[in-house]
């Protein structure tokens, strides 16, 4: 699957979390108590989630951050490495606290709200940023978030000659560099607002072409994805059809599908139809890994439902 030359199919540079989920009735409104319907603690992170789920597809992955040397920090590294993703390029400080996530999600819609505590949470330092194991990756993916880190192994890996994925979830410090760094743009319609104001999903598409990416790709939930590449037209894939559960992380296993059928020479459109199905396939779970599908079961819902394909828009 990976490149000649190459050892990983992927490396990943993105800050990690321990998720704490609570799946709820509803959403509770101000001094209302509820009880929970499940709870539910799981490895967290857009990075290390697309990681885990390219893992499991059958990919060869290496994830590089940094965690604390406390009980959070050590099921994450667990959790990763039982998935079969390298974790030797985690920076594990013992001055440093693990990041936490709190996540309450509406078990009437799927949706969730998270609630990220990094409160005395080093950051990524460039200078810990592994060389070898960015420079052995086909394909580097980065959330932007620990920016001085992240340019360096984005750096580093254009070096070597490895396509960039950027997965943006907010705007923040040096966003336009990445942007014009990265060949991949693959953002959710929420950053999309936030840096461009409202335009529509496919405008969106055709503007991260013009600051230099390859390819551009758009996630808007139920309403499926918009993507397009240079000189080509703009499309929209409709979402699969799922009985949803919880929401969280299905971006992050978008992701890390994508790169995987980037990995194994698909073209643009049929890798948006395969991270599509895997993210759908999340969603019927309570977090972001434990709903992370087999290779099995998204050959089996694209089978499934074949009808849900890439429409040319005007």
């Amino acid at each position: 699957m990976t490149r000649p030359g190459k050892y990983f199919d992927c490396a990943g540079v993105g800050i990690c979390a321990l998720d704490h989920l609570a799946l709820l009735p509803h959403f509770p409104a101000a001094d209302e108590k509820l009880d929970l319907i499940r709870f539910s603690i799981q490895g967290g992170g857009p990075v290390p989630t697309a990681l885990a789920t390219m893992a499991r597809l059958g990919a060869r992955v290496s994830y590089i951050g940094k965690v604390g040397s406390d009980a959070c920090g050590r099921q994450i590294l667990v959790e990763l490495e039982q998935l079969g993703v390298d974790i030797s390029g985690v920076v594990i400080d013992p001055h440093s606290r693990t990041a936490r996530s709190y996540i309450w999600v509406d078990s009437q819609t799927a949706k969730r709200t998270v609630v990220l505590d990094r409160s005395n949470t080093s950051n990524l330092l460039p200078s810990e940023i592994r060389r070898d194991l960015v420079q052995e990756a086909a394909f580097l993916l980065t959330d932007a978030r620990e920016t001085e880190a992240c340019l360096r192994a984005v750096e580093l890996a254009k070096e070597a000659g490895a396509r960039i994925i950027l997965d943006l979830g907010s705007v923040r410090e040096k966003t336009e560099t990445f942007l014009s760094l990265a060949e991949y743009p693959v953002v959710s319609e929420v950053f999309v607002r936030k840096y461009f104001g409202s335009i529509p999903p496919q405008g969106a598409v055709r503007k991260f072409i013009d600051l230099g990416a390859e390819a551009a790709v758009v996630t808007c939930g139920p309403n499926g994805a918009y993507f397009g590449e240079r000189n080509s037209a703009v499309y929209h894939l409709p979402a699969f059809r799922v009985e949803a559960v919880d929401t969280t992380g299905a971006g992050d296993v978008f992701h890390g599908a994508f790169v995987y059928a980037l990995a194994r020479g698909q073209d643009l459109a049929a890798a948006v139809r395969f991270a599509g199905a895997a993210a759908a396939l999340k969603c019927r779970e309570l977090g972001g890994r434990a709903g992370i599908p087999t290779l099995a079961e998204v050959q089996e819902l694209l089978e499934q439902q074949r009808e849900v394909v890439p429409v040319r828009l005007a």
